[in-house]
């Protein structure tokens, strides 16, 4: 695949990324997520073994020369038919984490509906618009706050709040790469909030982060994946949420991974 250089814009486009392309195992294929980019999953490929390949799957409109899919089950049959024409027959192992859930889903539905073995590992997040999540509390805990007379943790509160708000409203000049990358993101938010999640009839394998795996308000995850999954598989890893794709906590990652995929 060809990358976006400042205002250049790639001649041939190609959603596949390869990580790592020689070895004698099936294939992963790891589906971008919300962010646009597949850059995050180049860890893996550091920590697996090197007879695992390893590729990443990028979205089209990056470069700017493509436009952006329409619909979540329109990508999917994009990816499958770039999947199979670089393999043509299965198994197929996919991985998502985020949007890339809505993704490896549907692209699971579409492949066994074309008689093909597919199984899917999920990372540490769950999918959106199925069943209420458990109630988060923050109105109650700024209230809290309040009658507590904690003004300064009140005042750092807002204080971050007013920050986020700045950060979004003050604009700031872009590059070209930079301003297709936030149309691309744009796009796939809109993709995945409309999205129809199907309950699949084979095994959904979830990795979790021990943060989220001990936090209470985190079992929605567990629950939203038996409702779609006839067999749920799951799996716990050292590391926190938002840096279990970097290392250390990578290494623990990768391994269980490759682990599950024999």
């Amino acid at each position: 695949a060809k990358k976006v250089n400042g205002n250049e814009k790639s001649e041939n486009w190609s959603t596949i990324v390869p990580l790592r392309a020689s070895g004698s195992k099936e294939p992963l294929f790891c589906i971008h997520a919300g962010g646009a980019h597949v850059f995050f999953y180049s860890g893996l490929a550091k920590f697996t073994s090197t007879e695992q390949p390893i590729y990443a799957i990028q979205p089209n409109g990056l470069d700017g020369s493509n436009e952006h899919h329409k619909t979540i089950e329109e990508m999917a049959a994009h990816y499958v038919k770039e999947v199979r024409d670089l393999r043509p027959k299965g198994p197929y192992h996919l991985l998502g984490t985020c949007f890339g859930n809505a993704v490896c889903l549907e692209m699971a539905h579409q492949l066994r509906a074309l008689g093909e073995q597919v199984t899917m590992t999920i990372v540490d997040s769950a999918p959106a618009h199925l069943i209420p999540l458990e109630t988060s509390k923050p109105v109650s805990r700024f209230l809290k706050i309040i009658l507590d007379l904690n003004w300064s943790l009140l005042y750092k509160k807002l204080r971050r709040r007013y920050l986020i708000v700045r950060k979004k409203v003050v604009p700031k000049k872009q590059s070209e790469a930079q301003i297709q990358l936030q149309k691309t993101i744009n796009s796939l938010n809109s993709l995945y909030a409309a999205y129809t999640w199907k309950p699949f009839d084979g095994k959904i394998t979830l990795i979790r982060s021990e943060q989220f795996a001990e936090k209470e308000g985190k079992n929605f995850h567990l629950k939203q994946w038996k409702s779609l999954s006839k067999e749920l598989e799951v799996h716990v890893v050292p590391g926190r949420h938002f840096t279990i794709f970097e290392e250390p906590a990578v290494e623990g990652l990768a391994k269980k991974i490759e682990e599950t995929l024999r």
